[in-house]
């Protein structure tokens, strides 16, 4: 809430670091503005910044607010993000009606985060009256929890932040991509925030890799001169990485 102290969170934060300083303490809130106001109180931030998808289509919110959040929090404490995981329709009088994610948007909400640097994933999810259950939201947390433990070690890598440059077509200054080292291999995240088609030409400045394998896509693609163009569907993610298994 914003009526909490900052000085009391601050005095419980310390007292409970000296009981037990093995565990890590966080704090979750909804806005930039928390995030800035309270993370000396806490060891991780971990924002719940939720889209809410409409029933007409798209958004309350932009969907590339994640990318936004995170790298706000990240830059003042170790950041886990909290996506929304649930169908919002009839939860708030101020919303038109709403529905639940897709998966194409679960799973943008996830690698939009983990490409933005959070190093956790959180999903929130409750459900009512027998609402909640979605496809998406019955497999798609499912499938994304061994998505992100399958890259888990390319997810331990170096980021490298200039290592890729990705030009949409249109341009979309929202469009995320992250190059990520992990030995001698590499992952490139890649995940369009909008709503509309996007070309995008990769140019990736130091990789010496002449393909790329499209993670649960079963397709690769080939590099011309460290470059190459893919096609992404709204709110689509592709990952590329150089290891084949």
């Amino acid at each position: 809430g914003t009526n909490v102290s900052l000085e009391w969170l601050q005095a419980a934060y310390k007292l409970i670091n000296t009981l037990d300083p093995h565990h890590p303490i966080l704090i979750t809130n909804y806005g930039l503005r928390g995030i800035q106001a309270y993370y000396s109180a806490c060891d991780i931030l971990m924002p719940d910044c939720y889209p809410v998808f409409l029933a007409k289509g798209g958004t309350r919110y932009p969907i590339s607010n994640l990318r936004k959040w995170t790298e706000t929090a990240r830059a003042l404490r170790p950041t886990w993000m909290v996506p929304q995981f649930f169908d919002w329709d009839g939860v708030s009088p101020v919303v038109d009606p709403a529905r639940a994610p897709t998966f194409d948007e679960l799973r943008n909400n996830v690698w939009q985060s983990l490409a933005a640097g959070a190093r956790g994933i959180v999903g929130f999810h409750y459900t009512w009256d027998g609402r909640g259950y979605a496809m998406a939201l019955r497999h798609g947390p499912d499938y994304l929890a061994r998505e992100i433990a399958a890259l888990q070690p390319a997810l331990y890598g170096d980021p490298q932040p200039d290592g890729v440059v990705a030009t949409p077509a249109p341009p979309d200054p929202t469009f995320s991509s992250t190059l990520l080292k992990f030995g001698s291999d590499e992952l490139l995240i890649a995940v369009n925030n909008s709503y509309e088609t996007r070309h995008v030409r990769f140019a990736l400045k130091s990789t010496n890799a002449g393909t790329l394998h499209v993670v649960g896509e079963n397709r690769s693609v080939t590099l011309v001169d460290q470059t190459f163009e893919d096609a992404f569907q709204p709110t689509a993610t592709h990952l590329y990485t150089t290891r084949e298994d």
